[in-house]
Order: C-alpha cells, then sequence, then structure tokens
C-alpha cells in the first residue's frame, strides 16, 4: 500500500520517474505477480491525478502553451484525429514526462475512457520491463548479466515505440 500510495503522491512531482518505483517495487516483493499487479494499480492511479488536475485546473493553459510551443499545438492536432491514439503513442515513446503529459491530456479535454485506454496501454510494456529490471536486480550477485536483458528490453520498446509514434503521426498528417 506505501508504494502504491507513493506513486500517487510521486504524481504531483512531475520530474520523479516512474521507472524508479516500479524498479524498487519488483526488488522487494516477494514474486513477479505480486509486483506486477501493485505496480498496475500505481499506474492507474498516478496516471489519474495529473490527468483530473488537469481536467478541473488547465483548460485555458492549453491555448497559452500552444501558441508558445509547436510541439504542444502539434500534439493537440494529433489529439484530434484519434484521442486512444494519440495517448497510447505519446505514453509509449516516453517523448514527453508522464506526469506532464497527463496533465496536458486532462487540460485538453481528452475524454476519460480514450485516455485511460491508451495510457494503461502505453505504459504496460514498460511496466513489465522495469519490473523485470527490478526482479533481476535480486540476482546480480549471482548473474550480473540477467540485469542486462531488462535494460535490452527497455531500449527496444523504446525503438518500437518511436516507430509506432512516427507511423501514427505520418498517418494522422496524411488523413488531413
Amino acid at each position: 500500500i506505501g508504494i502504491i500510495l507513493f506513486s500517487v503522491v510521486k504524481s504531483f512531482a512531475l520530474v520523479f520517474p516512474p521507472a524508479v518505483v516500479f524498479s524498487v517495487c519488483a526488488y522487494i516483493m516477494p514474486n513477479f505477480w505480486i509486483t506486477f499487479l501493485v505496480n498496475i494499480v500505481s499506474v492507474f492511479l498516478s496516471l489519474s491525478v495529473p490527468y483530473f488536475l488537469g481536467r478541473f485546473t488547465g483548460a485555458g493553459m492549453v491555448d497559452t502553451l500552444k501558441g508558445k510551443f509547436k510541439a504542444i499545438k502539434k500534439i493537440d492536432d494529433f489529439a484530434g484525429a484519434n484521442q486512444t491514439e494519440m495517448t497510447f503513442a505519446i505514453k509509449l515513446s516516453g517523448i514527453m514526462p508522464g506526469d506532464l503529459s497527463s496533465l496536458l491530456f486532462g487540460a485538453m479535454g481528452i475524454s476519460l475512457k480514450n485516455y485511460t485506454i491508451g495510457a494503461n496501454l502505453g505504459n504496460l510494456p514498460l511496466v513489465v520491463a522495469y519490473t523485470f529490471f527490478g526482479i533481476a536486480l535480486k540476482s546480480v550477485g549471482e548473474k550480473p548479466w540477467v540485469a542486462a536483458i531488462p535494460v535490452a528490453v527497455i531500449i527496444v520498446f523504446m525503438l518500437i515505440a518511436s516507430l509506432i509514434t512516427k507511423n501514427l503521426i505520418k498517418k494522422t498528417i496524411n488523413a488531413k
């Protein structure tokens, strides 16, 4: 319960990487499935807090940010095409800090259903990878090379995620 509460509180910090929470949780928990369940609940709750914060306080913020940052305007344009795909792509690729993107998606008025589906699916591969990384850290003394496997998987996820994101953006731009 402490890890879940920490994840929710972490959402207010906007800069603390969730990978640390997932990995530490995996390191201290007894097995993969308990760790995975705790991490999934943590992700769901930590995605919700900044989303609702943005939803209820940040509507005017989006217009201001669109005027100052071209990337925000592109994300807003992309969101109009398919909210679930856009949320999934941004979360999967990690091109924007997770809590900040959640805050932005709430402020942009992305529907809760589309946001929840896209954000949770976009975070899922990295939650699995970081959970395995934390578990692998337990056996570093016995087999140091084991810790390299999740790191390699994380790098592969990042490459695949950026390809998926680029393809979705191209598809959206071509559809207009």
